[in-house]
């Protein structure tokens, strides 16, 4: 294990990932951990196709939200053990702001059932809080169960193979015309069968294991930023492992045939020029060059596409629909502004509103939409106080922080609560910001201050 030395005391040298460890002392990992079961959650969010669920139980019967549920128990049992001394530990504020949003959806079921609601509405009432618990789990688990950086990275790692091994998929799909990931067959679960591909202009609209190219789109969007940021920080078989990953998401990105796929791609890009050096910015820049210009030798014709898709925005189906929306907007907002109407009971037959935002104003009120808003806005703002911690712990904060500033962004084009992977990672992005903030605030004074080197990820 590597210590940190001055040449002189005013001029430390390079530190390194071993350095970061020092303060892991005492904290060694046995056996099943935090790491562990969220590397389980993200398989099974990640791998298994969207519609894929246990028969009668609708979106509850999702092997990733029966995961989370299973994460709430065991955070719950958690903390009934632990010692004294850990009790009087300090939740982080990211803790504190799911619990106030969760509250706040308990709080707008409680209205909603006190109110004369419609019988149809009832069971989806029922599913939208249950949910909500599997969500909490997650967050939960992440942000108070990962406390050791080597961990924090690993499970970072694995949550890029997956996403790149799904970008693969996405591609070959795109390649060949023909939908792979959900025509997938788990045995014990059901799902629509539907494996056909939505077309855009000249070209298909991937979606590997997600159910819409929108939710395929925020997956990938939401891994990139991670995937870059430990290819251009890490070494060895690693740094290589992770660049394909990066090379193939942001690949499939260009592919999606989505504008919420560009906007991920530059909404996960922009906070990490604050941290990459110079040397590390080229290199991004010169990737996303080759990246486009691979596209535009390969597939003739899909850049043209992708610029259309804004240039005609304005008279685009999809974008007419939404801003059409905004006048049913208009009318339900009154019934119950504050509170809602309770998550999940404005059904698709009253009006499909492709903006997650809008739909939380309606089922969950004002209080429960800034509860949403502010559970992300605190999670960015924890991993903002990391820019005085090392170069590799302020580099995988700022990565995490552009992974959750694109999931909540894109909830604006679509209503993400409807999809499972949007839905999973919305609850994986804020936890995975506590966990980083919390190792940030644990470091030893000599680590938390700026104008340390640059350095490197084993």
């Amino acid at each position: 294990m590597t210590d940190v030395r001055t040449t002189r005391s005013d001029e430390p040298v390079r530190t390194t990932y071993d350095a970061v460890e020092l303060t892991e002392q005492g904290t060694p990992r046995r056996g099943f951990d935090a790491a562990t079961a969220l590397t389980v959650y993200v398989a099974l969010l990640i791998l298994i196709p969207s519609d894929r669920v246990v028969p009668g139980l609708g979106n509850l019967g999702a092997p990733a939200v029966l995961w989370g549920f299973a994460c709430f128990l065991w955070w719950v049992w958690h903390v009934l053990s632990r010692r004294e001394s850990d009790r009087l530990r300090r939740p982080s504020p990211v803790t504190i702001a799911a619990l106030a949003f969760v509250g706040t959806v308990l709080l707008s079921y409680v209205f909603a059932m006190l109110r004369a609601v419609p019988a149809d509405e009832v069971l989806p009432a029922d599913r939208g809080l249950l949910r909500m618990i599997s969500f909490l789990g997650v967050v939960l688990v992440a942000a108070d169960g990962i406390r050791s950086f080597s961990r924090l990275i690993v499970l970072l790692k694995r949550i890029v193979v997956l996403a790149g091994f799904v970008a693969l998929v996405g591609v070959l799909e795109f390649a060949t015309d023909t939908p792979i990931g959900n025509a997938i067959t788990i045995p014990g679960l059901s799902g629509s069968g539907d494996a056909s591909l939505q077309v855009r202009g000249e070209f298909v609209r991937p979606t590997a294991t997600a159910a819409h190219a929108l939710e395929y789109a925020t997956m990938l969007s939401v891994a990139f930023p991670i995937a870059l940021m430990l290819a251009l920080r890490s070494r060895g078989r690693t740094r290589a492992t992770m660049f394909v990953c990066a090379a193939l998401i942001g690949m499939a990105l260009l592919l999606a045939g989505s504008r919420s796929a560009i906007l991920g791609l530059v909404i996960g890009v922009i906070p990490l020029l604050a941290v990459l050096g110079g040397r590390e910015r080229l290199m991004a820049l010169f990737g996303g060059i080759a990246a486009v210009v691979a596209v535009y030798v390969t597939v003739p014709g899909m850049l043209g596409t992708l610029r259309n898709m804004f240039q005609s925005a304005g008279s685009d189906t999809s974008v007419l629909s939404r801003t059409e929306s905004l006048d049913v907007f208009g009318m339900l907002l009154p019934v119950s502004p504050w509170v809602g109407r309770g998550l999940g009971t404005l059904l698709p037959r009253y009006q499909i509103f492709d903006n997650q935002f809008l739909l939380l104003v309606l089922e969950l009120g004002v209080i429960g939409a800034l509860g949403f808003v502010a559970l992300y806005a605190v999670a960015i703002v924890c991993v903002a106080a990391c820019r005085t911690a090392p170069p590799t712990i302020a580099g995988i904060a700022a990565a995490l922080a552009a992974g959750c500033l694109v999931a909540v962004s894109l909830s604006a084009f679509f209503d993400s609560f409807s999809f499972p992977k949007a839905f999973g990672l919305l609850a994986l992005a804020p936890g995975l910001c506590a966990a980083v903030w919390g190792i940030a605030q644990s470091l030893p004074a000599q680590f938390s201050r700026p104008g340390v080197p640059e350095s490197r990820i084993s």
